[in-house]
């Protein structure tokens, strides 16, 4: 329990109303007019679907001090303080770490921002510290987890609350690190601003989340925003240095590492082999050259390797230690996973959702389709989710077309779109859809259709949802699993 005065020690704000004394006590703090006590200190946030001053009349007088940053909203009849901020999200953090994770800074913080890329980084550092028997907890898409422990997700990035709640549980079941993905809308909305990373890693910037963020030169400053305002001093960024807006970014505190296949890199690497039992991978730093394999597959994932091993060199392991370790890699949920199967069709469930992402996935099932000879097809399976960024639905139906040889387009997560409007957004002019495009709306009957046109060899993506075990349709979310579907399918073969 804190009291006012120590809670304003923590907080920049102006006192408007009410005096400032120690009797006022509080232990929880709130965003939601519906959960509110007496004990509970109110912050009216402004957000993207509802604005919390709006719900000030309705809490009345039940409680006795109010954050806002719209002083003229408090109503009249209520008695208690009101402490005006320039930014409630601000203060939001701050009051979270300072109510529930008050001693999180005793732990090591990895923090992975990108378009694509972020939970395969996360699952690597994972793997690879837990190698060392290092204990580490990852907050991500897929899930929140420490060892054997496991906690369901909604969001890449938990709001404040939610987040320090978690690093505390993690703490105290014994954490010494954690690594998370960082969200664009988690850094614009201020979701992590009391926490500080001592590696900040940076993927890749490609078209996504632009009906939030409008444009793509803010996209890309709230994903900067990691490395110029959560940075601790003394900290490492590894930055991918082909990516172009990789190139721009300018670390406020500590060392920059970059890496790629560009010879200007710190850290150059280039795949030997790949296969459809992983990769083999030539790394230089400096002077030496190192050769190691991965069962991780394509070039996209030696990317996302290296960037986790440069990290963890960054903090002081071995290099010779980590090529040990990446033998021991398991499959990433959702991420080119194969359903093995007796029918000898090559299928792969990922959660490839951009443009950028397919096309990655794509070439990469094409490159081994070439070294291997495979006289066989290529069919993907895909759709777009609904009220989300429009621009991209022909950006996903182009790169599927120029890289597969049938495609077949469904529902994603339709949301409140009907999920025809999406799929014509997709495919565009009927002039587009030819004899190798396959539209069924339903997104297990177009999962049944693609494993009915494979034969053997073929090489079957099933895109967009990768691990999520739900579909949302309209504002209810409903049971659904590409992974449980497919092996139903292919059981009826």
């Amino acid at each position: 329990m804190y009291t006012l005065k120590q809670i304003l020690n923590f907080i920049d704000v102006q006192c408007v109303q009410g005096s400032v004394s120690d009797e006022l006590k509080f232990n929880d703090i709130e965003t939601d007019s519906r959960l509110v006590s007496i004990d509970s200190l109110f912050i009216a946030i402004s957000g993207t679907q509802a604005d919390g001053h709006d719900y000030l009349d309705a809490i009345g007088n039940q409680v006795v001090c109010v954050v806002v940053e719209d002083d003229s909203m408090v109503p009249d009849h209520f008695t208690g303080v009101v402490l005006k901020a320039d930014c409630s999200r601000l203060v939001y953090a701050q009051l979270a770490k300072l109510f529930y994770s008050p001693e999180i800074d005793k732990m090591s913080f990895f923090g992975v921002t990108g378009t694509n890329g972020k939970t395969s980084i996360c699952y690597i550092l994972e793997s690879l510290l837990t190698y060392f028997d290092e204990k580490i907890g990852v907050l991500g898409t897929n899930n929140h987890r420490l060892g054997e422990q496991v906690w369901s997700s909604e969001l890449t990035t938990p709001g404040p609350k939610k987040l320090h709640l978690r690093l505390s549980e993690m703490q105290d079941c014994g954490a010494s690190k954690i690594a998370m993905e960082v969200s664009s809308h988690a850094l614009a909305q201020k979701r992590v601003a009391a926490l500080e990373y001592d590696v900040a890693i940076f993927s890749n910037l490609t078209r996504d989340h632009l009906n939030y963020h409008k444009t793509f030169e803010a996209y890309f400053a709230a994903k900067e925003g990691l490395f110029v305002n959560h940075l601790r001093g003394g900290a490492t960024s590894v930055v991918n240095g082909d990516d172009v807006y990789g190139k721009k970014i300018k670390p406020t505190k500590g060392k920059l590492f970059t890496y790629g296949q560009r010879l200007e890199n710190d850290f150059v690497f280039r795949v030997v082999n790949t296969s459809f039992a992983g990769i083999s991978i030539e790394l230089k730093y400096q002077d030496k050259a190192y050769q190691f394999i991965s069962p991780l597959i394509g070039e996209h994932n030696a990317y996302n390797l290296v960037a986790a091993m440069v990290a963890l060199w960054a903090r002081g392991y071995l290099l010779e230690d980590l090529l040990q370790a990446c033998k021991s890699l398991k499959m990433i949920p959702g991420r080119l996973e194969s359903i093995l199967n007796p029918h000898g069709i090559n299928v792969f469930v990922d959660y490839a959702h951009t443009h950028d992402a397919l096309e990655k996935v794509l070439l990469v099932v094409n490159n081994i389709r070439k070294n291997l000879n495979l006289n066989s097809k290529i069919i993907v399976v895909f759709g777009c989710g609904g009220d989300r960024d429009k621009s991209k639905r022909p950006l996903m139906f182009s790169v599927a077309k120029n890289h597969s040889d049938i495609c077949v387009v469904t529902s994603d997560n339709p949301r409140t779109e009907k999920p025809m409007d999406i799929i014509y957004d997709i495919v565009g002019d009927d002039a587009s859809v030819d004899a190798s495009t396959y539209i069924e709306v339903d997104r297990k009957t177009a999962i049944f259709k693609a494993i009915e046109l494979a034969e053997e060899n073929d090489i079957l993506l099933i895109a967009g949802k990768g691990h999520e075990d739900y579909q949302i349709i309209g504002t209810e979310k409903k049971h659904f699993s590409d992974h449980e579907i497919v092996r139903e399918a292919l059981s009826a073969l």
